[in-house]
């Protein structure tokens, strides 16, 4: 279905179509959200969460889509603290919308218990559902999962929380023939004839081998799909595949071979190049912590142009000017920018991004003794090198690409767009970001001007 660093995609079928909810962790926007008349083809919509800003190593985890009475609600947490020091402060956020494109209501903290929230709809009543967390010594970490009544119109938790089955690292709660089951990370199912519990784990094991934290999705003519991680794994992330579900005659799921099958006419998701033509920036660019605002992003002070003012370096937390979106398996990232630094300290470019302790960075900077020269840095776990001596390069716009091929990656540079010099050794690569960075220490605020960006698809996810 996709591939990406992201949590596994909530998934829900409602009104006639499908919708996913995928976090970015430490990137804005928080939540992706996605809607396909098939789980095949998937088209962005709107982000839900426009102006949050993600705290300092703070990350989003675990989105949950539902809908009942007409009415969208989405769950995540934003956890503060999982360091391995005790403490998660796993805070637990619920928001509603009338449609998947909004408007959608401000979030509203239910709890700050643990992980992996959901929400059950029966009868006109809700449940919360999350992973609790044990800080304390001694003790597993994981505490089960829990359910709690949650007011709907209120937007609160009412009576008393009851725990639901123990070991859990999360699980998401479906009803089918008069069975309630339970989906929890690693793919296991439990069943209960009661809401509540207590819940019986299938004997015959996970339904999928290493699958995450999938879930169960029941589709318009009531057939099943699960989606999961592959055993096999993908070297630059999670791949998420959806996969049927058949039903034995023993009343537990089993996955089968299908596959969704591609409506030919169904709108292609991505947006694979942009000139910066528009007004308003597509949906596809990612930025790290902070939304994009015209304090350091503006589409209109050059037309046709998107320009970033440098602030922090790649190794920051908190303000950095960078626009990415992220890596098919293997591709072609190419940026056609323009900035005119005068100074070491400011530097701007094209970026491969894992997190700010691990990137690869082409960018224009200031030599003193060979002026506008592009140069390579990167980062190892925090640690700064420098693969490749500068190189002089001419004044105006500069054509910048990555390659992507096996788990290398290759920067290129021309003037032209036409001929190509390689810049630096083949770097290896995890999963991560492509886009542009620029950083200014000096407190000039350097201007870099992105006249295009575009990534072209070596291969496609299984």
């Amino acid at each position: 279905m996709t591939t990406n660093q992201r949590d596994h995609p909530s998934i829900i079928q409602a009104d006639g179509e499908y919708l996913a909810a995928i976090a970015t962790g430490g990137f804005y926007p928080g939540v992706l959200l996605f809607r396909s008349p098939d789980l095949a083809r998937w088209e962005q919509l709107p982000h839900p969460l426009e102006q949050l800003e993600i705290p300092e190593s703070g990350v989003l985890r675990g989105p949950a889509l539902s809908y009942v009475d007409g009415v969208y609600h989405l769950l995540y947490s934003t956890v503060l603290s999982a360091g391995g020091h005790g403490f998660a402060d796993s805070l637990i956020f619920h928001l509603r919308a009338p449609s998947p494109h909004g408007p959608w209501s401000p979030p509203e903290l239910l709890h700050a218990k643990g992980f992996q929230p959901s929400l059950y709809h029966e009868a006109g009543r809700s449940y919360l559902l999350w992973a609790e967390w044990d800080h304390r010594p001694g003790r597993d970490s994981f505490g089960g999962t829990w359910a709690q009544e949650f007011d709907r119109g209120a937007r609160r938790l009412t009576g008393r929380a009851h725990p639901v089955r123990g070991g859990d690292r999360g699980a998401r709660l479906h009803r089918r023939a008069g069975w309630y089951y339970l989906v929890a990370e690693g793919i296991a199912l439990a069943r209960s004839p009661h809401l509540t519990g207590p819940f019986h784990p299938d004997p015959h094991g996970a339904l999928v081998a290493g699958g995450g934290a999938g879930c169960l999705i029941e589709g318009r003519a009531g057939e099943w799909w699960l989606t999961a991680w592959p055993a096999d794994g993908c070297a630059l992330g999670p791949e998420t595949v959806v996969r049927a579900v058949e039903w034995a005659g023993d009343g537990w799921p089993r996955v089968g071979g299908q596959r969704p099958r591609i409506n030919p006419t169904a709108p292609d998701p991505a947006h694979l190049a942009d000139d910066f033509d528009a007004t308003e920036l597509a949906f596809c660019w990612q930025s790290v912590r902070r939304p994009p605002d015209p304090g350091w992003l503006s589409l209109g002070e050059r037309p046709g142009w998107l320009r970033l003012r440098a602030d922090e370096s790649p190794a920051s937390r908190h303000r950095v000017s960078l626009l990415a979106r992220h890596q098919h398996q293997d591709c072609e990232f190419t940026a056609v920018l323009d900035a005119q630094p005068t100074h070491f300290q400011q530097l701007a470019g094209l970026i491969h991004y894992t997190d700010h302790t691990r990137w690869h960075w082409l960018h224009l900077t200031h030599h003193e003794h060979l002026g506008r020269c592009l140069a390579v840095l990167t980062s190892d776990n925090g640690q700064l090198g420098a693969p490749a001596d500068p190189l002089p390069w001419p004044s105006g716009p500069v054509w910048l690409r990555a390659l992507i091929q096996h788990g290398e990656l290759r920067f290129t540079a021309s003037a032209d767009g036409g001929s190509w010099t390689g810049i630096g050794p083949p770097l290896p690569v995890a999963r991560g970001f492509l886009g542009v960075c620029a950083t200014d220490l000096t407190g000039a605020r350097l201007v870099c001007d992105v006249d295009r960006m575009s990534l072209r698809p070596l291969s496609t996810p299984r």
